[in-house]
């Protein structure tokens, strides 16, 4: 059962072009534990170019931005942290057990990044139930994001990854 639950995880997660993926289990600030999900993930956009996609975003068409959508000058380039606060299920709970409805309301943090010569966004998303918390989970999100790059970390090995997004027109940016 817990191998056919991991499974469903790891397919789901591929379908979404994820990366990484981190569940961690942090103290609450009231002697309990929450837990959190940080994942990073790729969305391509064919024949559309990511920043285009984003200044849509941030309102530069029609003159209204996104909610909860802001800048963040970052050292791969521009991007854009989006914060909102949402209903999620609760695993495992009915809608009539425990008195209430199985969804409870979780703080949603995604910083956007364009990748440069591409047609994709690289999307770092911290999720968690501790919504007091999300001042915190939001640098933490933040920090994370200012750790993303670009380049290649085997190249001053002289050390060429092969692989290939799968896109004709476009390579990884590491092969």
């Amino acid at each position: 059962m817990v191998v056919q639950f991991y499974a469903g995880i790891v397919t789901l997660l591929n379908g979404q072009q994820a990366q990484g993926c981190a569940i961690g289990l942090l103290p609450d600030g009231d002697g309990d534990f929450t837990s959190s999900v940080l994942t990073v993930s790729t969305v391509t956009f064919p024949g559309i170019s990511p920043r285009l996609v984003l200044a849509d975003l941030m309102g530069a068409t029609s003159g209204k931005m996104q909610e909860g959508l802001r800048p963040m000058e970052l050292p791969c380039g521009p991007g854009f942290l989006m914060e909102r606060t949402r209903s999620a299920p609760i695993p495992g709970r009915a809608d009539n057990e425990a008195g209430g409805p199985s969804d409870g309301r979780v703080w949603q943090g995604t910083v956007a990044v364009p990748v440069s010569g591409s047609h994709s966004i690289v999307m770092v998303q911290l999720v968690t139930a501790a919504r007091d918390l999300a001042d915190n989970y939001r640098d933490i999100l933040r920090g994370v994001a200012y750790t993303l790059t670009f380049n290649d970390p085997n190249a001053d090995q002289g050390i060429a990854d092969e692989r290939h997004t799968g896109s004709d027109d476009t390579t990884s940016p590491f092969g």
